[in-house]
C-alpha cells in the first residue's frame, strides 16, 4: 500500500517550554496538538491537565471505535455539560451530584427483584400514564400506612377501622 503524509511541523519554543505538533495548510498551522510540561493539549496551547481537548461541538470530542458509519462520541457542548449522542451505560455504580433530568422515558430496575429507594421526598405528583391501570401496592406487598388527607376512591373494599368513623359518616 501506499503512504500519504501531508507537511507536519515540529516547533518548540524555550521560552514556553512547549512541544507543539501540528500539520500546515495554506501556510496555516492546523491540528495542533501541545505538549507542555508532561501535558497534551489537543487545539489548547496551555493544557492544565494530562490531557485537554479545547472547543466544543462534536468535531472536538474524543471518538471511540473504529466504524467511520457509527462512532461513538464524547464532546463538550457547552460550558461545564458533557455530551454523547449514543447511549451510555454504567456498569458499577453511578453516583450523581447535583440535579439530575431524566428526559424522555425513565425506567427504574429491568427486573421485579430489583428495588428502586428513595432517601429524599417526592416533590411532585405522581400520575399514572393511564386511568384503572397501575396499582399501589399488591395483594402479598403492602403498604404498612398511608397518610392522607384526601383520598377520592370510586370502590373501596376490605375492612375500614379507625376510631368511630363508619361508612355512614364517609363523605
Amino acid at each position: 500500500g501506499r503512504m500519504s503524509f501531508s507537511i507536519i511541523d515540529v516547533v518548540t519554543s524555550n521560552k514556553d517550554g512547549v512541544l507543539t505538533l501540528a500539520s500546515r495548510s495554506n501556510n496555516t498551522l492546523t491540528d495542533t496538538l501541545y505538549i507542555r510540561g508532561g501535558s497534551a493539549g489537543i487545539g489548547d496551547s496551555n493544557p492544565s491537565t494530562k490531557l485537554s481537548i479545547g472547543g466544543t461541538g462534536m468535531a472536538n470530542g474524543i471518538t471511540f471505535g473504529d466504524d467511520a458509519a457509527n462512532p461513538v462520541n464524547i464532546y463538550r457542548s457547552a460550558a461545564d455539560t458533557l455530551k454523547t449522542d449514543d447511549s451510555f451505560i454504567v456498569g458499577g455504580n453511578l453516583t450523581v451530584a447535583g440535579v439530575t433530568a431524566g428526559n424522555g422515558d425513565v425506567t427504574l430496575g429491568d427486573t421485579v427483584a430489583d428495588t428502586v429507594t428513595f432517601t429524599g421526598v417526592v416533590n411532585s405528583n405522581i400520575v399514572p400514564s393511564s386511568t384503572n391501570i397501575y396499582n399501589l401496592g399488591s395483594a402479598s406487598k403492602l403498604w404498612a400506612n398511608g397518610y392522607f388527607t384526601n383520598v377520592n376512591a370510586t370502590n373501596i373494599s376490605g375492612v375500614l377501622t379507625s376510631g368511630s368513623t363508619t361508612a355512614a359518616t364517609w363523605l
